[in-house]
């Protein structure tokens, strides 16, 4: 396994794994380095943990079903991600791991490209929390007018 792809050897064929961090999740910490150590992928191949982190990963296995399990360290062990995925001789086979922006929210794995779980989460939260300041702006607004 590698953090560089490489066609697989004779008689093999490979997973080849991206994963991508959440570039917002970065920006709201106050220590973006540390914030992604923090949130740094895990994985394992069938169970066994794999070299596994951030960028590209490549792993040469001979044909077969194989499941590649992926989480960070923020996660629940029930939130792990899980896709059984199948080597055939002489091919990569590519997958893409995109975790959340919210811990709240499991990652996603699958075939590329996935989408950044997540990402409606925090315009949810900004609509809810505006709502609350402006609504008794409002509704006082309203109940001068009508009793003024």
């Amino acid at each position: 396994m590698s953090a560089v792809s490489a066609e697989p050897p004779a008689g093999h064929g490979a997973l080849e794994l991206r994963s991508t961090r959440s570039v917002l999740l970065a920006a709201w910490s106050r220590n973006p380095a540390r914030t992604m150590q923090a949130n740094e992928p895990q994985g394992a191949i069938d169970g066994t943990p794999v070299a596994f982190g951030w960028g590209r990963w490549h792993y040469p296995l001979p044909p077969g079903e194989y499941e590649f399990t992926a989480w960070t360290r923020h996660q629940k062990p029930e939130d792990a991600v899980r896709t059984t995925v199948e080597i055939r001789e002489g091919q990569v086979t590519r997958l893409d791991y995109v975790t959340s922006l919210t811990s709240l929210r499991p990652s996603a794995l699958g075939p590329p490209p996935q989408p950044l779980p997540g990402r409606r989460a925090p315009l949810y939260r900004f609509l809810i929390i505006a709502a609350l300041i402006l609504l008794p702006g409002a509704i006082g607004t309203v109940i001068g007018i009508l009793t003024g």
